[in-house]
C-alpha cells in the first residue's frame, strides 16, 4: 500500500486543476478526431485506412498502456510519470501540428495515447494521494464530473473551432487543437503537484 501524503490545504486546488486539466486533454482527444476526421484526411490525403488509424492509434495505444501508466507511477512515483506523459503529450501535440503526412500524423497520434495513459491514471491518483479521506470523494467526484464534461464537449468544440478561429481551422484542426493542447498541458505542468505527491 502507498503511503498517502496529504497536501496543505492551500495546494490541494491547484493540484486538482492540474489533475482536471491533464486528464480531460485525454478524454477530449478520444472524442474529438471522429468530427475533424474529414478535414484531417483532406489536408494530409489520407486514404479511408490511414483516417480510421488517426483515431485507433490513440485509442489503441491508450486503452493498452493505461494500467502500465499506472504501475509505472507506483514504481517510480506519481507525480514523476503524471509530469512526463505532460511533457511527451506537448511534444506528441506538436507533432500533431507539423505532421505532413497521413504516417506521421498515426504515428504522432499514437504518441498521444501512450502520453494519455501515462496522464489519465496519475491524475486521478494524485487527487486520492492529496486530499484526506473526509474530502477525497468531493474532489474525485469534481474530477469525474469534469472528466465527462470535457468528454462530452470535445466534439462540440471541434465543430465550432472552424467557425470561431482562422479559416486554416477547418482545413487542419488539428493543428490548431494541437496548439491548445499545448497551452492547457504547459499550464498543467506548471502546477503539477511535485511539491506533495
Amino acid at each position: 500500500m502507498l503511503p498517502v501524503a496529504i497536501c496543505a490545504p492551500q495546494h490541494r486546488r491547484a493540484i486538482l486543476w492540474a489533475a482536471i486539466l491533464a486528464s480531460s486533454m485525454g478524454f477530449i482527444d478520444s472524442s474529438v478526431t471522429a468530427i475533424a476526421l474529414p478535414a484531417m484526411r483532406h489536408a494530409l490525403s489520407a486514404s479511408l485506412a490511414q483516417a480510421q488509424w488517426f483515431s485507433a492509434a490513440y485509442l489503441l495505444a491508450l486503452s493498452a498502456l493505461i494500467l502500465a501508466g499506472g504501475a509505472l507511477g507506483d514504481r517510480f512515483g506519481t507525480a514523476r510519470v503524471f509530469a512526463a506523459g505532460i511533457a511527451l503529450f506537448v511534444l506528441a501535440s506538436l507533432g500533431c501540428a507539423l505532421a505532413g503526412t497521413a504516417h506521421a500524423m498515426i504515428l504522432a497520434r499514437g504518441l498521444q495515447g501512450v502520453a494519455a495513459a501515462l496522464m489519465v491514471p496519475g491524475s486521478m491518483a494524485i487527487i486520492g494521494r492529496a486530499y484526506p479521506r473526509e474530502e477525497r470523494g468531493k474532489a474525485l467526484g469534481l474530477w469525474a464530473a469534469a472528466s465527462i464534461a470535457t468528454t462530452a464537449a470535445g466534439p462540440v468544440a471541434d465543430t465550432l473551432t472552424p467557425m470561431l478561429m482562422s479559416a486554416s481551422a477547418a482545413v487542419a484542426p488539428n493543428r490548431d487543437r494541437a496548439i491548445t493542447s499545448g497551452l492547457m498541458d504547459s499550464l498543467t505542468f506548471m502546477f503539477s503537484p511535485r511539491f506533495c505527491v
